[in-house]
């Protein structure tokens, strides 16, 4: 069954991981956490001792016979009140510290985890549902584990000593007072069990919510959302599912009141009877001190026996929804090469695709079909087609974000495959359609492109100058020490044409061999367009470059054309060649460049 199914059964592993990482967390605070805990829990049963001596010595003195050991018991009994209170206070100090060392600790790995996938797991509706309730997890239910599991040991441990004080005077007291909460814990372990399908099967309805919530509270959707008037629409499609929600919660709960209930009831009554059974062995012996003991016992053992049965049913609880993390955390990873073969920089032959076909997992359509093509080195190579003609596709195989499901990507005469996932990544930069505007400084958002190597600002300049960009820089506020964005105090602002500046800078500050640009220029107007391809054009340094663009204008820039369509290479040439073939290119740039000769009623010949 999957996660989303039923609980996990008795076999699922996942109190050894967690246990582990927590103690990683700190070995120190895990143990001293452990020591008062267990301490505090052998309190309960010297107190029964302690109440018990000084009601008898109280009681002798009633009657006139001195005691002499009085004093020592109630100072006993005060110790164990102020050991009680310190060991108290030390145990939430260090739980306090290390819940948030264990919260950090899974965060982390939660990171780590992500950092690890391959694009096919985020394009995984399924796999999001899995992070998504690995995250929920992580912050708490770890350290929850490791604390409720120290209860149910010094629970244990303090039910085991004053039980056996109060089998020591009469078993079917201890016997009724023991199973008083069992009923109860039953019920709480059924309850959990529902619950976690309840949640389970709304995970991917709760992301929706974040969805739309994002859509209401981000800067980024504020000004189409609020033209468009849809936030009302929003908030109310966030207020109906919350509702839907409650109303299965409320349901739920109403079945839970009448269980816990009826538990009570039933706990209440094997209290009683111990109570009854006790007073009555009290007044047989004529012992004070013997029911003034029971007392305290019978409230003691309660209480030990509710927490050590109660941490079985938390326990219980926790393990299903740890579950839910480590069925992140052990989803298979992306196939990293570690291999060392360096991707020669500049390329000496080029890219070469031979007979590659691919098909996204999951569907039944294969995206490319056959595709042979060519980009020899230092040259500049323009993808040409309609949307879903294959051409993102390339750029994701190219970069080994997939493989092909036949043929092979050769990378200057070696398969893609033979390099090190690192090397191909560092060697091909690209700068993505949707590409990121970074909530960070100038600075840091084009030193991204260039992680993993020494760094110095003359770097970054160089990079802006190719990118036309150091004018932008150079008038921020703080330069290259400008947080970027509206997300942070002192953030500055920038267009979506100087975004997309930074970003050409950030993918050229690498100097990678290869460089692939997806609409590098979609946000700039006709002249910074023209300007950002003469500066590369002056600046290339032999790269070997891929470039995807609707724009004939910087189409016909490039040394070759390569028409897509459906997966297959159509058309191939330079741009004046493909005009005279007068196929599909020579049709769609005919197309554009008529909007733009085309004459306004009443007006001149020229650009709209």
């Amino acid at each position: 069954m999957t996660a989303t199914s039923a609980p996990p059964d008795g076999r699922d592993r996942t109190w050894r991981p967690t246990l582990a990482t927590v103690v990683r967390a700190s070995p120190a605070l895990a143990t001293l956490v452990l020591v008062t805990t267990t301490v505090v829990a052998l309190v309960p049963a010297a107190n029964v001792m302690a109440v018990a001596g000084v009601v008898d010595e109280v009681s002798r003195a009633v009657d006139g016979v001195a005691g002499s050991r009085l004093w020592w018991w109630v100072a006993g009994l005060a110790a164990l009140g102020l050991l009680a209170q310190a060991g108290g206070a030390v145990q939430s100090y260090g739980e306090n510290l290390l819940q948030t060392r264990v919260a950090n600790s899974f965060g982390v790995m939660v990171m780590e985890k992500a950092a690890r996938l391959g694009l096919a797991d985020f394009e995984d509706a399924e796999v999001y549902d899995k992070l998504q309730r690995a995250v929920a997890e992580s912050n708490s239910r770890p350290y929850m584990v490791f604390r409720d599991l120290v209860g149910l040991v010094t629970g244990g441990v303090a039910f085991a000593s004053v039980s056996l004080v109060l089998v020591a005077w009469d078993p079917w007291v201890a016997l009724a007072v023991v199973l008083a909460p069992v009923p109860a814990v039953v019920s709480e372990i059924v309850f959990a069990r529902r619950l976690w399908a309840v949640e389970n099967r709304r995970t991917e309805e709760r992301r929706r919510l974040n969805y739309l919530l994002n859509l209401v509270t981000s800067d980024r959707a504020y000004k189409e959302t609020r033209l468009l008037r849809v936030t009302g629409h929003f908030v109310e499609r966030y207020r109906g599912a919350l509702a839907g929600f409650l109303r299965v919660d409320g349901e739920v709960e109403r079945q839970r009141l009448v269980a816990t209930t009826a538990a009570s009831v039933v706990g209440a009554a094997a209290v009683g009877a111990a109570t009854v059974l006790a007073v009555r062995d009290a007044l047989a012996l004529g012992d004070v001190g013997r029911m003034a003991a029971y007392l305290t016992a019978m409230a003691g053992v309660s209480a030990s026996a509710l927490a050590f049965l109660g941490g079985i049913a938390q326990l219980a609880e926790h393990r299903i929804y740890l579950a839910n993390l480590f069925a992140f955390l052990r989803l298979p990873e992306e196939e990293v090469s570690t291999a060392d073969l360096p991707v020669p920089a500049p390329l000496r032959t080029g890219i070469e695709f031979r007979d590659v076909w691919f098909r996204y997992p999951g569907t039944d359509r294969d995206v490319l079909q056959g595709l042979s093509m060519s980009v020899p080195a230092g040259a500049t190579v323009a993808l040409v087609g309609e949307n879903g003609a294959g051409k993102t596709t390339i750029v994701k195989l190219l970069t080994g974000m997939y493989r092909p499901t036949r043929g092979e990507i050769l990378l200057d005469g070696r398969r893609v495959d033979e390099y090190g996932t690192a090397e191909l990544r560092r060697a091909v930069s690209v700068l993505f359609q949707d590409y990121l505007q970074y909530e960070l400084t100038a600075r840091e958002n084009i030193a991204l492109g260039a992680i993993d190597t020494p760094w110095d600002d003359e770097r970054a300049w160089r990079a802006a100058q190719g990118a036309q960009a150091e004018s932008i820089l150079a008038a921020l506020p703080s330069g290259l020490d400008t947080q970027l964005g509206r997300w942070f105090a002192g953030g500055h602002q920038l267009s979506g044409g100087q975004w997309q500046r930074v970003a050409l800078a950030r993918a050229l500050v690498g100097e990678a061999p290869v460089l692939v640009l997806d609409e590098p220029t979609a946000a700039l107007d006709a002249q910074a367009e023209a300007d950002v391809f003469a500066r590369l054009a002056e600046n290339e340094n032999a790269r070997t470059t891929l470039l995807i663009a609707h724009r004939f204008a910087t189409v016909r820039t490039a040394d070759r054309i390569v028409v897509l369509e459906q997966g297959r290479l159509l058309e191939e040439g330079d741009h004046e060649s493909l005009m005279r073939l007068g196929g599909r290119y020579h049709a769609l740039f005919r197309l554009q460049a008529d909007a733009y000769l085309r004459t306004p009623a009443g007006g001149a010949p020229g650009a709209p």
